[in-house]
């Protein structure tokens, strides 16, 4: 999961470098406790906020969209940050129950939260697992998958996905080796009026994608069309730390723009579309 995250970084890369009028704005991580935004033709510091710490550790926890809105998607725990008003948190929806039977089931909830592009609502995309174990092996699974709209306490207001796949046999003793489930992508984990929905099994050492859908907001009715071929998501580097730096790779021209901000990695900074 961790190469495709970073890849939808890259898209909102090179959006925000190729497509934009109005000037992109970094957002740099800044430990222990920072997140800091800069100008993007100047580099100079506009303003900082804190965060979590546990996003501070794990960049890939944190999504901010234009508007400056800041989401961070803890362990148990939605935290959400708009400037002007008080820090947001609820329960993320993660969960995890054994049920004993004569065998164990094993239900568990894997929730990602996303904002949305003009900030009024968030998304989130759940693959929900029920693993069938005897003797600690797994031999079979039930999985559905959703994507819902939410305003911004997390209260569901619309399903837009609500897919169940077919019992799935657990061939190699791991469910996640051979059974399929749903990853929703969009650029800079930020949706406005369409993202991509792909089925996938994570596999033992290589991924399998097996069918991709562009889904499209028209008005208020969302509707999804398939893609010729599913999409694999592959990283190409546009921000990279080298000796602390950070330095930006202009999409096109290969030109290389070195700044003053302080980076760890390429992970630490968000270049956001105005």
């Amino acid at each position: 999961m961790k190469f495709l995250t970073a890849a939808v970084l890259t898209i909102t890369a090179i959006a925000a470098l190729g497509q934009t009028r109005d000037p992109a704005r970094l957002w740099a991580i800044q430990p222990p406790d920072e997140v800091v935004e800069y100008d993007f033709n100047n580099f100079a510091r506009i303003r900082s906020v804190k965060i979590p710490p546990e996003a501070v550790s794990e960049p890939r926890r944190l999504t901010i969209n234009r508007r400056g809105q800041i989401l961070a998607q803890l362990e148990d725990t939605v935290w959400l940050w708009d400037a002007g008003k008080p820090v947001q948190t609820f329960n993320s929806g993660r969960s995890r129950l054994e049920e004993l039977e004569a065998s164990v089931i094993v239900t568990e909830v894997s929730p990602t939260w996303l904002l949305s592009g003009d900030g009024t609502h968030l998304f989130v995309a759940r693959n929900i697992f029920r693993r069938v174990l005897n003797a600690g092996v797994e031999h079979y699974a039930f999985t559905r998958f959703q994507v819902a709209r939410t305003d911004l306490t997390g209260r569901e207001l619309e399903t837009i996905v609500d897919d169940e796949f077919r019992q799935c046999e657990c061939t190699t003793g791991v469910c996640a080796d051979t059974c399929p489930q749903g990853l929703l992508s969009a650029a800079g984990r930020v949706i406005d009026d369409s993202f991509l929905l792909t089925y996938w099994t994570p596999g033992f050492r290589t991924p399998e994608f097996h069918e991709s859908f562009l889904f499209r907001k028209n008005v208020s009715v969302w509707s999804d069309s398939p893609v010729e071929r599913p999409i694999e998501l592959q990283a190409a580097p546009t921000l990279l730390a080298e000796d602390g730096m950070l330095t930006i790779v202009d999409v096109g021209t290969n030109r290389r723009r070195q700044t003053p901000i302080q980076a760890r990695s390429s992970a630490d900074v968000f270049l956001v579309e105005r």
